[in-house]
């Protein structure tokens, strides 16, 4: 499954960007409006993540996404995509690409 365009292309994204609302924006252009609604944004790591600097949210939505993926067979490889080190794009990219498109088919994020 394809994941859905953005507004701009991710290699323009900047650390001043919030990297929780492009990833809401992302989850959400993937039609998983109900499941950030409901799981993502009420989650603590994420709620506690809103304001922070760039390597501040990238900690806490690795631990997110990194207990949504252990929840699952298999997803070990998904989980090296999700990098503590880098510039935005780099971790925005793999994200995007591989495991937006995991999340579409697999309903996550979820209440664990």
């Amino acid at each position: 499954m394809q994941t859905p365009a953005l507004e701009k292309p991710i290699e323009e994204f900047k650390p001043e960007y919030d990297m929780l609302d492009l990833t809401v924006e992302m989850l959400k252009k993937a039609g998983l409006v109900k499941e950030v609604n409901e799981f993502y944004l009420t989650n603590p790591w994420i709620m506690q993540a809103t304001g922070k600097s760039f390597e501040d949210q990238r900690f806490l939505l690795n631990r997110f996404w990194n207990m949504q993926l252990i929840s699952l067979p298999g997803t070990a490889s998904l989980r090296y995509y999700l990098i503590n080190d880098g510039e935005p794009p780099d971790w925005l990219i793999p994200f995007y690409q591989q495991i937006i498109p995991f999340c579409i088919e697999n309903n996550l994020p979820r209440q664990l």
